[in-house]
């Protein structure tokens, strides 16, 4: 199934080239991705001055004052304070934001009270009975599932951060159930509008989408990471979230194929300007593992924007590691001639490390 029309990705194109020449008249370094953040934080915190919506955006101030002088000049505002008509009507069908009042881009428990309009206790009962049917974890997938109170945390942050309004999401790897989770949850909320694709190696994890998937809307790819993504299905999201194998080979290949699913904006100077975020669960190591890890990231073309300890916990009775850390990544720009650094991905999950290792159907019982 491939996951977007030509007649969609024409007006996205269009759209976010409209957003990267905002951005440069503001001198956004992080080009489209910074212009829609900052009126994302316009739109969110109407009443503000320039500087709070730096602050809650993460943008300069000069940047803000830039921003809202050039929505001026299109007839987006009315005045360098307010939203026009038009521009309403552009933010509303364009960018698909809506009315969710002075949430920070960022995840914020204390202020969950704000979205909590968004999770009725309807929708909330239907997302844990349907997690209680995802299949058993794989431990030759390195999988292990996230509780039902992880899978509404993971919801919150992608809303607080503006990821559900208008985005592309795809899952790398979805025995957490996120895809369905969000498909019910766009359920009761129709006014977000985003689109979901899954890609997974497990059968059984894409049976469990097809099932419970009754608006039929979510994209679905069978495939072994190590193979090669459909061209269709390359540079096209916005947004990526992967819980990998824990292993740093494991977590560098699907570190490299979502930056492959990544819209790139637009080729500059032989750059790819990109600034997509990626949500990237890894189980808390130590020290020196995780300095690997961080070195690997950097490596692949990532930046650490944000780190969320102790976000994820996990239910099971086997597990070692109950509780794993989100970090939030944001994709740089990378040189086209650059090669990546070559990597055999041959053994990427955890039982493969060990030595004299061997998948569950061969150990003895």
């Amino acid at each position: 199934m491939c996951p977007l029309n030509s007649i969609d990705n024409g007006i996205y194109k269009k759209l976010y080239l409209t957003l990267d020449s905002i951005a440069k008249i503001a001198k956004f370094s992080d080009g489209a991705e910074a212009a829609r953040n900052g009126i994302l934080a316009l739109w969110r915190f109407r009443e503000e001055n320039t500087r709070k919506i730096a602050e809650v955006s993460g943008l300069p101030v000069p940047g803000i004052s830039a921003l809202r002088k050039e929505l001026f000049r299109q007839g987006l505002f009315k005045n360098l304070k307010e939203f026009s008509s038009q521009g309403i009507e552009w933010v509303e069908n364009n960018l698909k934001l809506i009315n969710i009042p002075e949430i920070p881009l960022f995840y914020d428990p204390m202020r969950e009270s704000l979205i909590a309009k968004f999770f009725s206790e309807l929708c909330l009962k239907e997302i844990k009975n349907i997690s209680k049917k995802r299949p058993h974890p794989n431990p030759d997938y390195d999988q292990s599932r996230i509780n039902f109170e992880t899978i509404i945390k993971r919801i919150k942050a992608l809303l607080s951060h503006g990821d559900l309004e208008g985005r592309r999401l795809c899952f790398l790897g979805d025995d957490d159930g996120m895809s369905i989770a969000l498909a019910i949850f766009k359920r009761f909320n129709p006014s977000f509008n985003y689109t979901i694709s899954v890609i997974d190696i497990d059968e059984l994890v894409l049976n469990y989408v097809r099932k419970y998937d009754l608006e039929k809307e979510i994209s679905m790819l069978k495939m072994d990471l190590r193979g090669k993504i459909p061209k269709s299905w390359l540079n096209i999201y916005d947004v990526i979230m992967t819980d990998p194998p824990y292993t740093i080979v494991g977590a560098r290949l699907f570190l490299r194929k979502a930056y492959s699913l990544l819209h790139q904006n637009i080729n500059y100077n032989q750059t790819e300007i990109n600034f997509k975020p990626i949500y990237f669960s890894f189980s808390n190591k130590p020290t020196i593992f995780t300095s690997k890890l961080t070195k690997m990231i950097l490596e692949e073309s990532f930046s650490i924007d944000s780190y969320y300890k102790r976000f994820n916990f996990y239910s099971g009775e086997r597990l070692i590691h109950r509780y794993s850390n989100l970090w939030f990544l944001k994709s740089l720009p990378r040189e086209i001639e650059k090669s990546s650094i070559n990597q055999e991905f041959n053994r990427i999950y955890t039982w493969q490390m060990i030595e004299g290792g061997l998948p569950r159907n061969k150990r003895k019982k």
